[in-house]
């Protein structure tokens, strides 16, 4: 009878110490994922989607200079002047008519260019009709890099239902990937899409002139950080970029990823160096990145 007890307690015993270590092992796992989930040090991934609506952006609003200071506004050739200290080489298939290509082309080396951004590679512009009442192209990013960022996939710009270029711009983004170079020894990935709607602001009666240009949009955006952490966003209130302007003016976006708190996205509503990121009840100002 002693012997059985002994026995019995002895199983008990390991018993109770193998539960204990497997809650322990429970413990320290809901602690792990729970730092996870909030280390997205808070503003990773919103910061990371604000950098690559600001690139793609970028990307537009200088094919839109070079467009609209050409008359490819009306006709089929090109008389596009760059100015003295453009980098920038401009050619186009030998023949009129549409669709025609353009190929926006920075060179091999990184250099400070139109915007007085550094950029190299090449955009593909293919034009399907002029660059006026019924905008229809496609922009292929043929490793075109802006800074420290390669721009990779392909955009289609339309006029939103056959209508002006000045009520409304449709664009579609798909494939792209954002490759952040000199960043350690692996080259960091970024994936994004998005799909919105674009409207002129200010200079839609001004049509040779770029300098006084402003857009809003919004619509849906979304992708996978260069950590790692997919995410998806909708603007509240549309964004509004301007020629003059680096950074977005204004707007208010949502973003949502698996395993974290919804965040809120707010720009300062001026040309503002920074925008803020709110989440819970904490709100963090972040530099604009790029």
């Amino acid at each position: 009878m002693k012997d059985f007890l002994s026995v019995n307690y002895h199983n008990l015993t390991v018993r109770t110490t193998t539960i204990l270590a497997m809650l322990a092992v429970v413990v320290l796992s809901v602690s792990c994922n729970d730092s996870v989930r909030e280390n997205d040090d808070t503003t990773v991934a919103s910061t990371d989607m604000v950098r690559v609506i600001k690139l793609y952006n970028e990307a537009f609003l200088s094919i839109h200079e070079i467009l609209i200071n050409d008359t490819l506004l009306s006709t089929d050739d090109t008389l596009y002047l760059p100015r003295e200290d453009d980098t920038l080489m401009l050619t186009q298939n030998a023949t009129f008519g549409y669709p025609r290509e353009i190929l926006i082309n920075y060179g091999e080396e990184l250099k400070i260019t139109d915007r007085d951004y550094p950029k190299k590679g090449r955009l593909r512009v293919w034009l399907y009709a002029p660059y006026d009442s019924t905008l229809s192209m496609r922009v292929s990013f043929d490793f075109h890099q802006i800074g420290n960022y390669e721009l990779l996939g392909e955009m289609d710009i339309n006029t939103a239902d056959s209508t002006t270029l000045t009520e409304g711009i449709l664009r579609k983004l798909t494939d792209a990937r954002i490759l952040r170079l000199g960043q350690g020894i692996k080259t960091q990935k970024m994936y994004f899409n998005f799909t919105d709607t674009m409207k002129f602001t200010t200079g839609s009666f001004t049509p040779y002139l770029a300098e006084d240009d402003g857009f809003s949009g919004s619509g849906s955006y979304g992708g996978i950080s260069f950590r790692g952490q997919q995410f998806s966003s909708q603007f509240k209130e549309d964004w509004m970029i301007t020629y003059t302007c680096k950074n977005p003016m204004q707007g208010m976006a949502t973003l949502n990823a698996p395993n974290i708190a919804t965040r809120e996205i707010n720009f300062s509503g001026s040309c503002s160096s920074s925008f803020s990121v709110s989440f819970y009840n904490t709100t963090e100002t972040v530099k604009f990145p790029l």
